[in-house]
């Protein structure tokens, strides 16, 4: 006779349908592995919809930004860049100069 290993399907069988679900009378209590693997067995689902539905957005959001600068960088073909102003030593903004307004001496 050959031996049938249990499988997670034989194992979520004995669950209860619920993480909260009451043990009818006369039943064995269900132990905090079965109860645990049903949260485990429903959230599952639940963490492929959220990953599918970021990993979209995030994807979509990159390929628009991308498409943007393009655009951008289509219009501004043949025209001079626009002379910026780096504003202190350690800052990362640039503010963009008037045309014909000289730099500041300081």
């Amino acid at each position: 006779a050959t031996l049938k290993h249990p499988t997670w399907t034989d194992f979520l069988a004995t669950c209860p349908s619920n993480a909260f679900q009451k043990v009818r009378a006369g039943d064995p209590p269900f132990t905090v592995a079965q109860r645990v693997a049903r949260l485990a067995d429903r959230m599952l689902p639940l963490f492929c919809v959220g990953f599918s539905s970021c990993a979209a957005a995030y994807l979509l959001s990159t390929i628009s930004l991308l498409v943007r600068m393009a655009v951008e960088k289509w219009r501004q073909h043949g025209k001079p860049p626009q002379p910026t102003l780096i504003v202190g030593t350690s800052s990362k903004r640039l503010l963009p100069l008037a045309r014909g307004t000289p730099p500041p001496s300081w």
